[in-house]
């Protein structure tokens, strides 16, 4: 790697420092097998002074969503998935989708598409809020952990589903939010390839 884009990368660092947009950052590049670049900065524990290393541990959340990304992104170049192919076309109750708004149901005004699951624009979400979506997808969940000590825990296609019945947030492609986007990518995934999402993804590139 030239030094130009190496220097490029530490001011990028330490600018996100600066800004107080993380504690601190390790960077790793590599190509064919070898390391192209290695860079720290910041933190590990700010309060206690320790700064970051190349062998720090770090506790990361929801990378199962870009992973997910990676294995619908596999089907887009094989041509077995289409950016603006309607999810409902895969998982049957997202058609007729409606957009909680202002206490009351609308139309929505076009499907939810797989472009949409990507790039979280699909209108679903969390049940972080008090909104009939966020009230309806905090019971979805509820149900699902119910079910994981049972004899029938839901599966992905199951859940899907079941989150399809649900209003949407917002009109799609009209908005962002953090949500169940990528569960139901997974559930199309597995609707195309037959296979569970996880053993797609350890045919594919997990186990290689």
């Amino acid at each position: 790697m030239n030094s130009d884009l190496q220097q490029r990368m530490e001011a990028v660092l330490a600018d996100a420092l600066d800004q107080q947009e993380m504690s601190g950052a390790s960077v790793l590049v590599m190509k064919d097998g070898k390391i192209l670049c290695r860079l720290e900065a910041g933190y590990a524990d700010r309060k206690a002074g320790r700064k970051i290393k190349c062998d720090t541990i770090y506790r990361l959340y929801s990378m199962t969503k870009p992973v997910t990304a990676v294995a619908a992104m596999i089907l887009l170049e094989r041509g077995a998935l289409c950016l603006q192919t309607p999810v409902y076309e895969y998982i049957p109750s997202f058609s007729g989708g409606k957009v909680w708004r202002d206490g009351h149901l609308e139309e929505a005004i076009r499907p939810v598409t797989i472009h949409d699951l990507l790039n979280m624009t699909s209108g679903l979400s969390y049940g972080d809020s008090d909104t009939e979506t966020e009230r309806r997808t905090r019971e979805l969940f509820c149900e699902t952990e119910r079910r994981l000590i049972t004899e029938s825990p839901m599966t992905t296609r199951e859940f899907a589903e079941k989150a399809g019945a649900i209003p949407l947030l917002y009109q799609p492609g009209t908005s962002w939010k953090y949500g169940i986007s990528a569960d139901i990518m997974g559930a199309v995934i597995e609707t195309v390839t037959n296979q569970t999402l996880g053993a797609f993804m350890r045919k594919e590139f997990l186990n290689r």
